[in-house]
């Protein structure tokens, strides 16, 4: 928990960077568990680490072709007669 609260706050990463990290340690404690049944308790409470809401842009990123597409695109009148 120490090192994903100094991912975020210690180098000023983003949450989805913090949760590419917890994924990575989560893979790794279920390898860990198969191989060292001893280690299973701690696996667990690792495996339990919820992780953190992150925004999502709703568009990515457009294409050249998408850009132009909304500039050809022909200007609708103002309901009220305005353009």
């Amino acid at each position: 928990m120490d090192f994903l609260a100094h991912i975020e706050s210690g180098r000023g990463n983003c949450p989805r960077t913090r949760n590419a990290r917890l994924a990575a340690i989560k893979s790794f404690m279920r390898f860990v568990e198969r191989r060292v049944p001893s280690m299973l308790e701690q696996s667990l409470r690792v495996l339990a680490i919820p992780s953190k809401k992150a925004d999502t842009p709703l568009i990515r990123y457009l294409s050249v072709a998408e850009m132009q597409a909304i500039l050809n695109a022909p200007r609708l009148a103002h309901p009220c007669g305005h353009s």
